[in-house]
């Protein structure tokens, strides 16, 4: 079964790379969507959307590892890191930051968000 499975990614890589990408990081938007939208009666901390920035690079994680095993992940983390050490950081760093300030703004400056009654039929589908 294995077999198949890293046979079928061998032949269909980007198929399967551009799909572990939307699904990682809708499984993670696609709730705090529904939350917004009233859908969902949980509460999910608004600071979790960040998380899905990290979508892609599992999806790669994993593509890796199911083509050229523990080598060609190493082979993948040593690239990231070979020659861009400081933008790389910069990247891993900056989303969650951005996502930081933006929850900070909203409290410091008093921004909420509107309630049910606020909105209308069209804003429901543009905010």
């Amino acid at each position: 079964m294995q077999n198949q499975i890293t046979r079928w990614v061998k032949n269909h890589s980007v198929l399967t790379f551009l799909s572990l990408t939307f699904a990682s990081s809708w499984i993670i938007q696609i709730p705090l969507a529904l939350q917004e939208q009233g859908f969902l009666r949980t509460h999910i901390p608004f600071a979790v959307h960040t998380l899905s920035a990290y979508g892609p690079m599992l999806a790669a994680l994993l593509v890796t590892g199911a083509l050229d095993g523990r080598a060609g992940i190493k082979e993948l983390l040593g690239r990231m890191t070979r020659w861009r050490v400081h933008l790389h950081l910069v990247a891993v760093c900056c989303h969650p930051a951005d996502g930081c300030r933006a929850n900070y703004h909203r409290k410091w400056f008093g921004t909420r968000r509107r309630s049910e009654s606020e909105r209308n039929w069209s804003d429901r589908f543009l905010t």
